[in-house]
């Protein structure tokens, strides 16, 4: 084999493994469980910006269209 066949073959092998490493990753950020805590903190997150833009946790339709 030549070198240019090693480097195709390496640069080949390079790509599939950063293509499984990152199906990896997505795949275990991506659990029933890491869905749950993501909500949970999105709601959170939510109230606080509510909090701070309204004064209470949740918005009611006269305060959105007061602002």
């Amino acid at each position: 084999m030549n070198d240019y066949m090693l480097a195709g073959i390496a640069i080949t092998a390079t790509v599939v493994f950063l293509l499984f490493v990152t199906q990896c990753l997505y795949y275990e950020n991506n659990t029933p469980e890491k869905q749950k805590s993501n909500a949970e903190a999105n709601r959170i997150l939510q109230e606080n910006i509510n909090v701070a833009n309204y004064g209470v946790p949740w918005a009611s339709l006269d305060q959105i269209h007061r602002k």
